[in-house]
């Protein structure tokens, strides 16, 4: 599914942030394009070895969310593009947070110019079984007087966790 995603708050940086999420044989394949003044924006270079880290979200950060349709319980999965990233579990909305083996980064790459920037990631989603899961994808993107929040849709507050704000997708088998 390709994914278009909206600013919390209107700025002069970004003119565009999407992307593309598929789903498919136990791996999720997910890209997102950021184009507009990017001179100001913080992406990291990339880094090898691909290292879990938290607190990703205080720097540029590329995120979904995947939770099974009828369920409270979802995975977090964070990537920054130097080559961290993070996969936590709740057990409802923002409760419960722990580090998660369920999805697992296993390529990446990254690159940006002063017009745009791009990551793609291939990421091992073992064990996720089910008819309809709730997406959500979303970004915090670093400049430097602070951070612009993007997802697919907003409520009064940037919340990625909100569920309301998610995609549904039947027939999903991982």
């Amino acid at each position: 599914m390709q994914f278009q995603l909206e600013p919390f708050s209107s700025n002069d940086l970004v003119e565009s942030l999407g992307g593309e999420f598929t789903l498919h044989e136990g791996m999720i394949d997910v890209s997102y394009k950021v184009e507009g003044h990017l001179g100001e924006i913080c992406w990291p270079a990339k880094r090898n070895p691909l290292a879990r880290e938290s607190g990703l979200w205080e720097s540029t950060c590329l995120e979904f969310f995947l939770g099974l349709a009828g369920q409270t319980g979802y995975l977090e999965f964070n990537i920054s593009p130097g080559g961290n990233w993070n996969c936590f579990s709740f057990s409802e909305e923002r409760k419960d947070m722990k580090e998660s083996s369920s999805l697992v980064l296993r390529e990446l790459r990254s690159k940006k110019s002063t017009r745009a920037a791009s990551l793609d990631a291939r990421i091992a989603a073992g064990g996720l079984r089910g008819e309809s899961l709730l997406i959500g994808i979303a970004a915090v993107i670093k400049y430097q007087s602070g951070l612009l929040y993007y997802a697919l849709s907003h409520g009064k507050a940037a919340d990625f966790h909100g569920r309301r704000h998610h995609l549904l997708v039947h027939r999903v088998d991982l």
